[in-house]
């Protein structure tokens, strides 16, 4: 497929992403992602035809790349010279240089929640990035456009207060309200969960060097070990994830606004992000079906 260059508008900002080679990646049937082979180099968004791209399309793209590498993901326009963000303070410089501090602020920001999550980088539509064209079909989303925009809106909170509450929004969403045997029931299921796969690496590794590991393992690692110092607490699991801690940030009250309750909030970030997850696959498998 001969590129046209001079063509491509749309760039995808996403921290962390492992593409080895030059790549191609075909979403649904108008789309397609382009990575040249020698970085650095964008990961390019276009219709096959080159054409514009209406805004809740590049939003919706987003959305979807953000839940399938579980990373903050943003599609932006090179030629746009609307400002995402206008700061107060103008003087001397031009639109243009303004919005690309602009991004670039944004894509640090992006990197620093992955050095914080992560502490590595993400393989680029798990194994399919080993071949140079890859043929995505992605539709299924579709049937979750909404839980995947509030899922995206969580992966770009650097405050862990807010993250988890957007996480509390996703499964709103998922549930049409918080359902607190909906949350016992899907702990009780997510050990034995199939999960869309994610690879990762620590930092400084490649991907030539086959040293990816298994992203939800660690994620359902850290699930378990939350769960039992919750339970040791002697509460029941809905009170205290939609009751004690979500009525708590919604309000600017109690324990979870305490310094030293950072790092569980964390923590507890961890397993509302995998119940997302399941809550997001479980409904639209069912849709589905």
């Amino acid at each position: 497929m001969a590129i046209l260059f001079n063509r491509l508008k749309y760039t995808v900002l996403m921290p962390g992403l492992q593409i080895p080679e030059e790549i191609y990646v075909f979403l649904d049937s108008d789309y397609f992602l382009y990575h040249k082979e020698h970085p650095p180099s964008p990961l390019f968004f276009a219709r096959k035809d080159y054409g514009n791209i209406a805004k809740g399309d590049l939003d919706y793209y987003a959305d979807c790349l953000a839940f399938l590498h579980d990373q903050p993901t943003l599609i932006i326009c090179e030629t746009e010279r609307k400002l995402q963000t206008r700061p107060l303070i103008t003087k001397g410089f031009k639109t243009p240089e303004l919005n690309g501090n602009n991004y670039a602020a944004i894509y640090r920001i992006y990197s620093e929640l992955l050095d914080k999550r992560v502490n590595g980088s993400v393989l680029f539509f798990s194994e399919a990035a080993l071949d140079r064209i890859v043929d995505a079909d992605i539709s299924f989303l579709r049937k979750v456009a909404r839980e995947i925009r509030l899922y995206n809106a969580a992966l770009k909170q650097n405050e862990s207060y807010i993250e988890f509450f957007m996480y509390c929004r996703v499964i709103e969403a998922i549930c049409n309200g918080l359902n607190q045997k909906w949350l016992r029931r899907s702990i009780r299921q997510i050990r034995s969960f199939d999960f869309l796969p994610v690879s990762v690496f620590a930092n400084r590794d490649d991907i030539r060097d086959d040293k990816k590991i298994n992203y939800n393992k660690l994620l359902l690692h850290r699930f378990s070990l939350r769960l039992k110092q919750v339970e040791r607490q002697d509460v029941d699991i809905g009170d205290y994830y939609f009751e004690e801690m979500r009525n708590s940030i919604a309000h600017g009250s109690g324990r979870p606004f305490e310094f030293m309750k950072v790092q569980n909030i964390t923590e507890d970030c961890i397993v509302m992000k995998l119940l997302c997850r399941y809550g997001i696959q479980k409904k639209y498998q069912s849709i589905v079906k």
